[in-house]
């Protein structure tokens, strides 16, 4: 994979040098560089993939959303940003579309989150936003397509599946090489099985199958 040229400027704003920890901004050039530098150092394997993929330029700065706490204070948000989870969300908020009016999630219509604005990139996180997959993850996102995979259908304890069920010229081509007396033992021991069991509890569907299958062998 070549390597990313993160950009040196945002908005015709050129960063400066990026702080060793985090800054104290909700918005602007210094937290821009410090998010260049995470990128840089730790960048998701998801983001570099898809950013190689799609030849995208950034859009904008991040902005992060201010904290009204009890009491009326209010404080800049402090989160781990060097979480891969959080990395993700700030490229979508970076280089992803903004959503207006109805488009917007539901945690993001409510205020809710770290980040500002409802901004998604198609083809990467399900679709959920920049913001809850910056916080709480993708999966609490009103636009994200989180829904499960179908379950394979488990055979039930009844007998199992019948797709899974051997098929009658199968069984004969594999009973061709067996004596046809040892063949008459093992079918009177499944009568004598069958007769038994019938009149204590219902046959095992395996049993009966069988049993069908060498009366219908004898036969003939």
């Amino acid at each position: 994979m070549e390597k990313i040229a993160w950009p040196d400027e945002i908005g015709g704003e050129i960063l400066p040098d990026a702080p060793d920890k985090q800054p104290q901004q909700l918005r602007g050039p210094e937290l821009n560089a410090y998010i260049m530098k995470l990128f840089k150092e730790m960048c998701p394997s998801t983001v570099a993939r898809h950013l190689g993929e799609n030849n995208l330029e950034i859009k904008r700065g991040l902005e992060l959303r201010l904290r009204y706490m009890k009491g009326g204070q209010v404080k800049i948000p402090n989160f781990d940003m060097t979480r891969q989870q959080s990395l993700s969300g700030f490229y979508i908020q970076m280089y992803g579309e903004e959503q207006k009016g109805d488009d917007i999630c539901g945690r993001c219509a409510k205020n809710k989150g770290n980040l500002v604005g409802c901004y998604v990139l198609e083809g990467f996180a399900k679709g959920a936003c920049g913001n809850c997959l910056s916080g709480s993850g993708g999966s609490v996102c009103s636009l994200a397509d989180c829904t499960p995979a179908p379950r394979k259908r488990k055979g039930s304890v009844l007998g199992g599946s019948l797709s899974k069920r051997p098929r009658e010229d199968d069984d004969e081509a594999a009973l061709d090489g067996i004596p046809s007396k040892h063949l008459e033992t093992f079918a009177n021991f499944l009568y004598s099985v069958v007769e038994r069991r019938s009149r204590s509890k219902p046959l095992y569907p395996s049993v009966l199958y069988y049993t069908c299958f060498f009366s219908f062998l004898f036969t003939f």
